[in-house]
């Protein structure tokens, strides 16, 4: 089964989706703020009026940086693109093979107020920067506070 790709801008957005999630369900979550303290992004961008239109949001060195971590075997990122004033967010994840359609989603998102991250997802996939790492509970599990 895959997973679903889910990013939030804020925490009530996310406590929001909680609220729809079932039993089993598995959570992976890390904060933007705390791995950017950590050093671990690999490029970020915001949207700026000084681009050219139809330019690409993030700059030349940012995809060099990227492709250098990708030609590495078994490397893979995940993406967080914000966008708009409502800033509603999309993540999406991948390796090498997933390159070209990381250029496609930071094209689409190359407009007024909005934000490209993409994380060394190789990297950041350890406990020590999880924000969350947890199961939703199945019911006979609701008495337990170990799992």
């Amino acid at each position: 089964m895959s997973p679903y790709q889910w990013a939030f801008p804020d925490f009530p957005q996310f406590q929001s989706y909680l609220s729809s999630c079932g039993p089993g369900d598995r959570f992976e979550a890390w904060s933007i703020p705390k791995l950017f303290e950590k050093q671990l992004v690999l490029a970020h961008a915001k949207y700026s009026a000084k681009l050219e239109p139809s330019s690409m949001l993030l700059s030349t060195d940012d995809l060099a940086t990227i492709r250098s971590y990708l030609d590495t075997q078994f490397n893979e990122f995940i993406a967080v693109y914000v966008a708009g004033e409502s800033k509603t967010a999309k993540c999406s994840w991948g390796d090498i093979d997933s390159y070209d359609e990381l250029i496609e989603n930071t094209m689409k998102y190359s407009s007024p107020d909005c934000e490209v991250y993409v994380f060394p997802l190789t990297a950041i996939d350890k406990p020590e920067h999880y924000l969350v790492k947890a199961r939703y509970p199945y019911p006979h599990e609701a008495d337990k506070s170990d799992f």
